[in-house]
């Protein structure tokens, strides 16, 4: 089935955050550290941090509409989710899909941020595949990109303890090793995806190597973002 961008949920998150300046999003593929420099900045710079996986895989499953959230709601209500989001026939079908995923995501967080006070700073972690989406809606002067190789992501995948869960969970699916390597190839073309939309819509990517430090990154984006609201 093929999934379709809905505008009408563009179009109302724009009317959010058009006259947000005080939003900051941290976008990158998998393994590129997000998180953990995310956490980094709102522990020192007073900023909220709002962790757009944790909502995406947690607390707004229960908020997916079949009928304003058709995407989200086929992915998450399916038998097997995991299953299920690794089962398009094509990158390109599975594209068309995260994009509209990602705008009805925005919907959701749009919701959230209504119940903010406006005069809060927020630091947006993850959550975009599609960067162009949230261009769309919020500054690009306001979000940046972690982009690591894809070497290092294919051995962060296959070699870090704490995504072993991960890979266990595919392993334990119909064809497993086929399901393993399609979820890699998967996330390859998802990071180079992100870095495309970035380059094209002129967002701040800042490259990480295996000997970055996160405090170093964490400052970089730091000066990036704070002299937007200082």
């Amino acid at each position: 089935m093929r999934y379709h961008l809905n505008e009408n949920l563009l179009n109302e998150a724009r009317k959010v955050l058009k006259n947000r300046k005080n939003i900051f999003w941290i976008v990158g593929g998998s393994c590129s550290g997000k998180s953990t420099v995310s956490k980094a900045i709102a522990q020192t710079s007073g900023l909220l941090y709002y962790n757009m996986d944790e909502y995406i895989f947690g607390k707004y499953i229960k908020r997916y509409s079949k009928e304003l959230h058709p995407a989200n709601w086929a992915w998450f209500f399916a038998e097997n989710p995991l299953d299920w989001a690794l089962s398009f026939s094509s990158w390109e079908e599975n594209n068309q899909f995260n994009i509209a995923a990602t705008a009805e995501q925005l919907n959701l967080f749009c919701e959230d941020i209504q119940k903010i006070d406006k005069d809060q700073a927020i630091l947006v972690d993850g959550g975009i595949t599609n960067p162009a989406m949230l261009a769309r809606v919020l500054d690009t002067h306001q979000i940046c990109c972690i982009k690591v190789e894809d070497d290092l992501c294919i051995r962060i995948w296959e070699d870090c303890k704490e995504r072993q869960p991960m890979k266990e969970m595919i392993l334990q699916l119909p064809s497993p090793q086929e399901k393993w390597s399609k979820f890699l190839d998967t996330n390859i073309l998802m990071n180079r995806q992100i870095e495309t939309e970035c380059r094209e819509n002129g967002i701040k990517i800042f490259y990480r190597e295996d000997k970055t430090t996160v405090d170093d990154m964490a400052n970089e984006i730091t000066t990036l973002f704070l002299k937007k609201i200082t």
